[in-house]
């Protein structure tokens, strides 16, 4: 399979894009790397600094020339014309969509994460074949508002059903501690 994966490339630490290629590529998959971002490190660290990809939409545009392109992985967005560029190429494109939102972890958004980022991730989610959120990102996603660590199975499948009513097909919520108990009633539902 030939996948095109949109994702920020980190510099520091073998996270992100550089982790995409490897594991996609040693699964036997023909990848193509865009970055939509370029950080010195993640955000963890202290004074990364960052710039957008330049030339983001001739490159993304060149690809598809010169591949036939069988599916494409999101992963890091943060800007309005990134994401712009990204949905225009997403309302046209007739293969798999796989959305792995970056937006937090451990009950908490991350430092850079902005109102307009889940904006964005609500508006591609119509577009998902999969979407791959850990819960935080999951409860940010649906406005679920509860506190994280009071969350149970219920709640988690309450989360998995409002993704569904946004339009995705399928959902695999990571990082909750019961999923090996809720991944049979994910797919159940879903299928």
């Amino acid at each position: 399979m030939k996948i095109l994966v949109f994702n920020d490339y980190c510099v520091v630490g073998n996270m992100a894009l550089k982790a995409n290629i490897s594991v996609l590529s040693q699964n036997g998959h023909e990848v193509f790397g865009l970055p939509t971002k370029i950080f010195s490190s993640n955000m963890s660290y202290k004074d990364y600094i960052s710039f957008a990809m330049p030339n983001f939409s001739e490159i993304a545009k060149k690809i598809f020339e010169i591949k036939k392109v069988d599916a494409i992985y999101i992963g890091f967005i943060d800007n309005e014309e990134t994401f712009r560029i990204i949905k225009d190429i997403l309302q046209k494109f007739k293969g798999k969509v796989i959305l792995d939102t970056i937006l937090g972890d451990n009950g908490v958004k991350y430092s850079g994460t902005t109102t307009e980022q889940i904006t964005f991730y609500k508006e591609l989610l119509k577009f998902a074949d999969v979407v791959t959120p850990n819960l935080t990102e999951a409860m940010l996603l649906t406005n679920y508002n509860k506190n994280f660590s009071e969350i149970e199975r219920e709640d988690v499948e309450k989360i998995a059903k409002n993704l569904l009513e946004m339009g995705v097909k399928r959902i695999i919520i990571k990082s909750f501690e019961k999923i090996i108990y809720l991944i049979p009633y994910i797919f159940l539902k879903i299928q």
